[in-house]
């Protein structure tokens, strides 16, 4: 069995490697205060200039 940090290790990408698993018409709901995910809504650019629609 794999421990939590091999599988955290796994898991873990890029904002923009994220963000390239987001497709036209998704919904993206984020939550505020301590709980924004900083690093994603940085590169949030990132979905317009891969040419995703309506996200």
């Amino acid at each position: 069995m794999k421990t939590f940090q091999e599988q955290y290790q796994e898991k873990k990408m890029s904002p923009e490697k994220l963000l390239e698993l987001i497709q036209d018409n998704d919904y993206i709901f984020v939550a505020q205060a301590a709980a924004e995910p900083a690093a994603i809504l940085s590169h949030m650019q990132h979905l317009k200039n891969t040419g995703v629609k309506n996200a």
